[in-house]
């Protein structure tokens, strides 16, 4: 149970962005957040001003051309991992991306269709410190996103032998704390172009690519 270690917010993030993304036409992670910003941008420029030590992207492996092409030079601090076969879901893409970690730290696991990250919400999931395994912020009662989860899991992730287990199965056996947060948008989640039109009515560049 060591959500926050040494009472200070610690902590490396992981952007699951390697889906598909079948039904909204292009990546995810290409889609605009806002003028400046992609979804996969927004998240990564959130958790470094929250003071993320380590962050890794995982995309899948037919975009990484586009990745590569997007970021012709990555922000400092981020690595990125291809995931060859993203049809075996999110738990694999997990288990890539917590592989490169160089330190035992809470990771805030965060999905690309999920991209309302605010360095608030990173900051009450760090402040439950010891509470529990893995910390969950609710709104109106309601489990949204991201979690974080303890180093206890990170390890257990990468011991788990098989690689298409339900993470919500997985997380089962472990303690949660759940927090509330003032913010509804932890509830979305964005896998159509009215998805996304609903909440960026104002966007013009449906994708950055």
């Amino acid at each position: 149970m060591d959500i926050l270690q040494n009472n200070q917010p610690m902590f490396a993030t992981l952007i699951l962005a390697a889906g598909k993304s079948s039904r909204m036409g292009v990546p995810k992670w290409s889609l605009a957040f806002d003028r400046h910003q992609t979804f996969v941008e927004h998240l990564i420029q959130v958790s470094q001003r929250a003071g993320s030590k380590e962050i890794i992207v995982v995309v899948n492996i037919e975009d990484q051309k586009l990745f590569d092409k997007h970021f012709s030079k990555f922000p400092m601090g981020v690595k990125w991992v291809i995931n060859e076969h993203p049809e075996w879901e999110r738990f694999y893409s997990l288990q890539l991306g917590l592989r490169p970690l160089m330190q035992p730290l809470p990771v805030l696991v965060c999905n690309i269709d999920h991209p309302f990250l605010e360095v608030t919400t990173i900051q009450t999931l760090l402040s439950l410190k010891n509470k529990a395994d893995y910390a969950v912020p609710t709104y109106q009662n309601q489990g949204g996103h991201p979690i974080l989860i303890s180093n206890t899991i990170v390890q257990d992730v990468l011991k788990t032998a098989e690689p298409q287990i339900h993470l919500k199965t997985f997380l089962q056996k472990y303690t949660q704390a759940r927090i509330a947060v003032q913010d509804p948008r932890i509830l979305s989640n964005i896998n159509t172009p009215e998805d996304y039109l609903h909440y960026f009515p104002k966007v013009k560049a449906f994708s950055n690519l």
